[in-house]
């Protein structure tokens, strides 16, 4: 045994590898992903610095194989939160089966991590189906919800496993690489952006969910800032997307779907809720002979539009005669909403087009149709849907004007005028 006081004399830490043997293993392990790497391996997703890669389970599994590892859990427990949620946690262990050596690494996953807000599944399902009406939706979103929250437990315990064997694996013989089971979902990979700096420009795929954008069949999927539960007030907080930073975007998500995780209710649930009980409270209070008024009104009003319908019908004839006859020009109710839908069809194009460089609103069509002198200023974008309908150039030129405005390509526009 030593003395407190006595010297003890110690030797540097040395690396057990000289540097071009290290160099040339990590050299060897580019390669073998280069050669291996298939379908499924990793998971691409998008960073402020662009595209990357992360391994996933099916990676780990092959890895073990080349290696000659195999992979033990000699420890699990699990833990209640205050939040009343559970915490699953694993050890898992790599073993190099030749040398004996060892590697350890733990993996934990919150049953939270496994149920999505209501917000968030009603999204996915409206992406998918856009067709859906939102009661539809509501009502599957809510069966959804009610199945995440029955396989939770499985399903956490099961995600901390890999999580631990994807760590002990990657860290062993993997170069510390992180696993895509560790970017548990999308707010997930943009809080690791957020390290990365905070003034840095909103992800495509947060713009996405807070502006809209086209899916592959070329629908338009609405952003937050075109609920109708979102007001004048939220829009003008939002901003606009070219000057949306990634932390602002998260912020946003946050309030609008709010944060399972955290026990957090998004603003959208809330304002839901809010509609809801405003129908409950008004046939609460509503007395059995105001309902037998509004219903019969109801009938009333049937009998007069069935009516209407009837003698519209009938005048309409009776002018399609006339013109006939040449004793008028007037346009038949047939003709005039031909000419309205084609006017319809005109404005929604140059809007699609619009939306498609981040452009949402006819303000700011209006203005950057002045700044590129493809009409003159001081039109109110009344006057300015009249001169698109009316002037087909002034509707090639303004679309070629959110082009220089923009200054995006045609390949990365993807869209067809």
């Amino acid at each position: 045994m030593t003395n407190r006081n006595e010297i003890i004399e110690t030797t540097k830490l040395m690396p057990a590898m000289k540097i071009d043997e290290v160099v040339g293993a990590f050299d060897e392990y580019q390669q073998l992903r280069e050669r291996l790497e298939r379908d499924g391996d990793f998971t691409e997703f998008n960073t402020s610095q662009g595209k990357k890669k992360a391994p996933t389970k099916q990676w780990r599994v092959k890895l073990e194989r080349f290696f000659g590892l195999s992979v033990e859990i000699p420890k699990e427990w699990e833990s209640k939160e205050e939040n009343g949620t559970m915490t699953y946690h694993k050890r898992a262990r790599a073993i190099h089966a030749k040398s004996g050596l060892f590697h350890e690494a733990t993996g934990a996953c919150n049953t939270n991590e496994k149920i999505r807000t209501l917000g968030q599944i009603v999204y996915s399902i409206k992406i998918k189906n856009p067709d859906w009406s939102d009661d539809f939706i509501q009502d599957r979103a809510k069966d959804v919800l009610r199945n995440e929250i029955s396989k939770a437990p499985h399903n956490a315990e099961s995600h901390a496993e890999t999580r631990a064997k994807n760590r002990a694996v990657l860290e062993f013989v993997g170069f510390g690489e992180v696993s895509a089971e560790e970017l548990s979902n999308s707010f997930e990979i943009e809080k690791i952006e957020k390290k990365n700096g905070s003034n840095k420009s909103a992800t495509p795929k947060q713009k996405d969910y807070i502006y809209g954008y086209k899916d592959e069949k070329g629908n338009w999927i609405k952003g937050i800032v075109e609920s109708h539960l979102i007001t004048k007030k939220d829009i003008e907080y939002i901003g606009e997307s070219k000057k949306l930073t990634i932390e602002k975007a998260n912020k946003v998500l946050a309030w609008w779907w709010g944060d399972k995780k955290n026990n957090i209710v998004g603003e959208r649930e809330k304002r839901e809720k809010k509609e809801k009980e405003k129908v409950v409270k008004f046939k609460e209070e509503e007395t059995e002979e105001e309902a037998k008024t509004r219903e019969t009104k109801h009938i009333a009003d049937k009998k007069a539009l069935v009516k209407d319908i009837k003698e519209s019908k009938e005048r309409e004839a009776d002018l399609g005669k006339a013109r006939e006859a040449g004793e008028t020009s007037v346009k038949t109710l047939e003709e005039m909403k031909k000419i309205a839908e084609e006017r319809r069809i005109k404005l929604e194009k140059i809007q699609t087009i619009a939306r498609a460089y981040k452009i949402f609103t006819w303000g700011e069509i209006v203005d950057i149709g002045e700044r590129h002198k493809v009409f003159p200023k001081g039109l109110v974008a009344s006057q300015v849907k009249q001169l698109i309908i009316d002037h087909k150039d002034k509707y090639e030129a303004l679309a070629d004007a959110f082009k220089d405005d923009k200054e995006i390509t045609d390949e990365d526009l993807r869209i067809n005028r």
